[in-house]
This record gives C-alpha cells, structure tokens and sequence, in this order.
C-alpha cells in the first residue's frame, strides 16, 4: 500500500460517512437518569444552560423540544427548516396584504415608527405596497429619505412590518376619514361662495 495521498484520493462515500461522524459527535448524547447524578454530571450540565426566552414583539417563542436529540445539531437543522418555511408563508402574507390593500384604490399613505426607521403603506418602485423609509444621505451628503418595499427587507425588518400591519390599517383608515371630511367641508365653502 502506498503512502502517497494523492494514489487513493477519497471517495464521495468517504466524505459522507465523515461528515456524518461529524455529525454525530455535534449531538449531545441522551442523559440517563440514575436517580442520582454524579459530580461530573452535574458540572457537565451546568456548561449548557437552558437559553433565554426569546424577547420581541408579540411573537411567542416555539414550544420546547419534547425530545431529548432535538436539543443538538438536528434540532438547529429542524428550527431553521421551520423558519425559513414560516418566512416564506411571511412574503406571501405581505403580498395578500398589498392586494387587499392596493384593491382598495385609497390613494392615501401611512407611516407608523419602527425600532430601526418607519413602516408604511406608500407608492414606492411604482407600486401601492407595505414599505419601509430610513432616514439617508444622497451621494452629496445631504439627508433625504430613502423607501424600499416591505418584500425586499430583512425577515426582521419584514416581521417588524407585518407586527405594525393593524397600526399602519388604522392610520390609513383615519387619513381617509380626514381627507372625507377636508373635502366635505371644501364643498360646503364652495356652495356657499
């Protein structure tokens, strides 16, 4: 057998049964319970403690994991799967939103503060969408306001949008109650000329 490396490169079965031993030492091994746990256990338990609750806004953190293999690699392979399932049923979300919204022919913006800039409902790339604005600088320094539509932000910016969703409906429904009224009373002075 030759010790060159390079006369029997590895095969694709080789790379996955090593990834796959990878893997598995990643995963934390099941704890017996023997009534008592030993010193060595209990100090190795406490290098792992339990993670903080999630903290945002309104959004309930996921259930604990009901078994023991899920607290390892494969449950972080499991929560990102439900994660990115959940963040594309997000963009199809914010997309009903804008047809229901758009349908409606309002004609009227609005704009309720966010953490990191403002969340609306506004024309912005040509379209009535969800948006955000921030506050930029254009290419001489001056500051101006900058607009991008909900769907193209970050899936925080794009959960932030969505929490604010019921706000920025109410304001636009109070701007349309104001403008009624505004044009109301502008006919009322016009008869009256």
């Amino acid at each position: 057998m030759s010790s060159d490396p390079f006369s029997n490169p590895p095969t694709l079965e080789d790379h996955r049964q090593k990834a796959e031993g990878l893997l598995k030492k990643l995963q934390r091994p099941p704890i017996e319970d023997s009534g008592s746990e030993s010193p060595t256990m209990a100090k190795s338990m406490s290098a792992f403690p339990a993670p903080p609750a999630p903290r945002s806004r309104g959004l309930t953190p996921p259930p604990a994991p009901r078994e023991r293999e899920e607290t390892g690699f494969a449950g972080l392979a499991l929560l990102a799967q439900a994660l990115n399932s959940e963040s594309d049923d997000l963009n199809s979300t914010i997309q009903a939103i804008n047809s229901k919204l758009r349908a409606l022919n309002l004609g009227v913006e609005a704009w309720c503060k966010g953490s990191d800039g403002d969340y609306g409902f506004a024309r912005v790339a040509e379209e009535w969408q969800l948006a955000t604005r921030w506050d930029g600088e254009d290419i001489h320094g001056r500051k101006e306001k900058c607009y991008a539509p909900l769907l193209k932000r970050t899936r925080d910016e794009r959960i932030e949008g969505l929490e604010l969703a019921p706000e920025i409906v109410r304001k636009l429904k109070n701007d349309a109650e104001c403008k009624i009224a505004a044009i109301r009373k502008a006919k009322e002075f016009a008869a009256s000329l």
